[in-house]
Order: structure tokens, then C-alpha cells, then sequence
């Protein structure tokens, strides 16, 4: 019975120590894309709308980030709607992603982000193809054996704005947990591979919460050997 009692309290404080980061990504909405599971990791929204007021202030752009469905969001700088350059205008681009399928809103604001001049959509010939781009995304990790984990971007940009010459061009960045690491991938419109590369990247329970959870693994742990003590008496008499 003694030689049991050790590996309850590991087992207690591994279980301690794992159940914050399980329950965390357990919390994050799961999108099917013809069968195949994705599991979305919302952007932060409150620097978008501290960066440009009126996200906060225009009631089209404030229900548009309430949604449940709004997870992403970037940057484009001086494009218009159809991602010709565009000198003064500043724009920004929010996706949604459900079930359904992939709605990219694009926001013109004026050159300081004060103002809004315009609210347009992706053109629907390439939002259509989500499918076909996401497939092909999740089929690079599963050639190689491997998990696609959380998906924290998908989003449409401008090729020049990532060096490339094509006009329109699919992000996708995931965070490959098992692995610690973090792909990005860029595709075409028509689905075809055009660059990625991996990063390494910190475990999910190694920020400023492992201490706390640390203290609560020896304080359980010194819990279950007090009563052990109690019980059974100190061991070797």
C-alpha cells in the first residue's frame, strides 16, 4: 500500500499540472470543413479597436467583432477593396468562419483611422475555394504524420503584401501543440502550396501561471502525504 501512495501524488500533481492547458484549448470553437475538424483560437480584438476607434464606435464594425463567429484579424495598410493599392485609405480586414463557410469583411478607413469610408466583402470567386485551400492545408500535416493542432489564422491578403507576385493569397497559421511549434502556410487561390515555414515556439503551460500551478501541485501533494502519515504512520516504522 506505501509504494502506492508515491505514485498517486505524482499522478495528482501531472493531472494538475495538464488540466489547465486541456481545459483551454477545450474552450476554443471547433469549425467542420467537409469533415474535417478545425479547431479556431480567436484573435484579440482590444488593440484593433484601440488602434482604429471605429471598430469600437461604428455599430457596423462593433457587431461585426461581437460575433461569435469573428476569429482574425489584419492589418492590409494603403489597399482598397479589391487589394489595388490605394494611398489614402488605411484598411483592415476581419474574418468569420463557421460552418457555413469563410467571410472575409474589408474596412477602408481614412489615412489616420478616425474615420470610416467603407465597408466592402471578399470577392465571393475566392472565398468560395475556403474549402479546396483548407483541405490541401490540413493534408500537408496529415501527409506527414502530424497533427494540425489550433488553427490561429486564416485570412486572404494581398500577394505584395507578403512578397509575393500573385494578387490574391491564403494564410493559414497553426500552432502544432504536440510539436510546440508554429506553421505558417501560403497558398494560391486555386489551392496550390506556394511557401511555409515552422517556428519553435513555447509550451502552452510554460507562461506565468506555472508557478501557481507548481505551489498547487506540492500543496497537494503534501496534503495526500500527511494523511498517508496519519493513517499509516511514517515511513520505515
Amino acid at each position: 500500500m506505501r509504494s502506492i501512495i508515491p505514485f498517486f501524488v505524482i499522478l495528482s500533481i501531472t493531472a494538475l499540472l495538464i488540466a489547465p492547458v486541456s481545459a483551454q484549448y477545450d474552450t476554443y470553437p471547433t469549425v467542420i470543413v467537409n469533415y474535417r475538424e478545425i479547431r479556431m483560437v480567436p484573435e484579440d480584438f482590444s488593440f484593433l479597436s484601440m488602434q482604429a476607434p471605429p471598430f469600437s464606435s461604428e455599430v457596423t464594425l462593433s457587431n461585426l467583432l461581437s460575433s461569435n463567429n469573428t476569429f482574425f484579424w489584419e492589418p492590409l495598410g494603403n489597399y482598397n477593396a479589391t487589394f489595388v493599392q490605394e494611398p489614402d485609405v488605411s484598411t483592415f480586414t476581419v474574418v468569420q468562419v463557421n460552418n457555413s463557410g469563410f467571410f472575409q469583411t474589408i474596412v477602408g478607413l481614412s489615412s489616420d483611422n478616425q474615420t470610416l469610408k467603407w465597408v466592402r466583402h471578399l470577392d465571393t470567386t475566392i472565398a468560395s475555394n475556403f474549402t479546396v485551400v483548407v483541405e490541401e492545408a490540413i493534408d500537408f500535416f496529415a501527409d506527414e504524420d502530424r497533427y494540425w493542432g489550433l488553427c490561429e489564422e486564416i485570412v486572404v491578403l494581398p500577394g505584395s503584401l507578403v512578397n509575393l507576385d500573385d494578387e490574391y493569397i491564403w494564410r493559414f497559421k497553426f500552432h502544432l501543440v504536440a510539436e510546440s511549434q508554429r506553421w505558417t502556410l501560403l497558398f494560391d487561390t486555386s489551392g496550390s502550396l506556394l511557401t511555409y515555414h515552422a517556428t519553435t515556439i513555447p509550451c502552452a503551460c510554460c507562461d506565468n501561471s506555472l508557478p501557481v500551478i507548481i505551489l498547487g501541485g506540492v500543496i497537494l501533494a503534501v496534503v495526500i502525504f500527511g494523511i498517508y502519515s496519519l493513517k499509516y504512520g511514517a515511513p520505515g516504522k
